[in-house]
């Protein structure tokens, strides 16, 4: 919700310093192109993980009385990449600039470590402390739909904002804790199939009459799949990970085909005319 508004306050910012500046049109066709066209990006993934939090968790999950741990989690992700593929459309005269649709590959990694400490009145043949480390990889393919919008500051030069859903489908999962303990999630999650609402902000620059540039940062604000109430991150092990998108956007108008030059209608081809410039006659009929 934090991400919201704080996009919402800068859109509007951004908006209120462009209508002090000449207006230049961003997004237009023009008479020799389609007003839709191509798009290509590449970029990183990676997962932001929540801060260090604790869980306490029974030591043997059948025995209350056995006594608990106390673990301490730092969750951090890692690199991964990023590469879409798309069409986008022009909307001259409404409020968003474009809409696009792309088919997109994205990997998620992250790590996960624990330190548990035994607490009071817990049985003494238990360890004093537990420590453990967990690594995940999720390979994803995606279809995304997002409405952008261009806001002008400077020559050629706009800030971007946009919105959109996408459904994610989980291709490989692969998963390993060093250590396996009944009390603790060591296993990759269930689910392999994904929905959520996002939005993005970034940066453009207009490189030709027909095409841009961009550079954006996408995150999810809502999960739609699996929903699990107010909820935009995604559950790994016994932590929570924010996934993010860092992308490098190239996207240029179609060409519009060699247009015939209009032709005006055939000639009609005269009767020639007798001698001396008068019609043969037949009975007082004009032949």
């Amino acid at each position: 919700m934090r991400i919201t508004v704080l996009l919402i306050a800068l859109c509007c910012l951004i908006d209120i310093q462009a209508q002090n500046r000449s207006q230049e049109l961003l997004f237009t066709a023009g008479p020799n192109y389609r007003s839709s066209g191509w798009l290509i990006g590449l970029g990183v993934s990676t997962m932001w993980g929540q801060q260090d939090h604790e869980i306490e968790f029974l030591a043997i999950p059948d025995s209350p009385d056995a006594g608990s741990y106390l673990g301490t989690f730092p969750p951090k992700g890692r690199i991964g990449l990023h590469a879409e593929f798309g069409m986008f459309w022009l909307t001259e005269n409404s409020f968003f600039d474009y809409v696009d649709a792309t088919v997109s590959y994205k990997q998620h990694l992250g790590t996960e470590e624990f330190t548990a400490l035994k607490q009071p009145n817990s049985l003494d043949t238990l360890p004093d402390m537990l420590a453990g480390q967990g690594e995940f990889t999720q390979d994803m393919v995606a279809l995304n739909v997002n409405l952008n919008k261009a806001f002008p500051f400077k020559t050629h030069w706009y800030g971007l904002a946009g919105i959109g859903a996408d459904i994610e489908y989980r291709i490989i999962n692969s998963a390993s804790y060093d250590i396996s303990y009944p009390g603790l999630n060591m296993l990759p999650p269930d689910e392999s199939l994904y929905a959520h609402f996002h939005v993005k902000a970034g940066v453009g620059y207009k490189t030709s009459a027909r095409s841009w540039l961009s550079l954006t940062a996408e995150t999810p604000i809502e999960n739609i799949v699996p929903f699990n109430g107010i909820e935009s991150r995604k559950t790994v092990f016994n932590s929570k990970y924010r996934p993010v998108l860092i992308t490098l956007r190239y996207q240029w108008l179609r060409k519009r085909p060699n247009r015939e030059c209009p032709t005006g209608p055939k000639k009609q081809n005269l009767k020639k005319k007798g001698k001396g410039g008068r019609s043969k006659m037949k009975d007082g009929q004009i032949r």
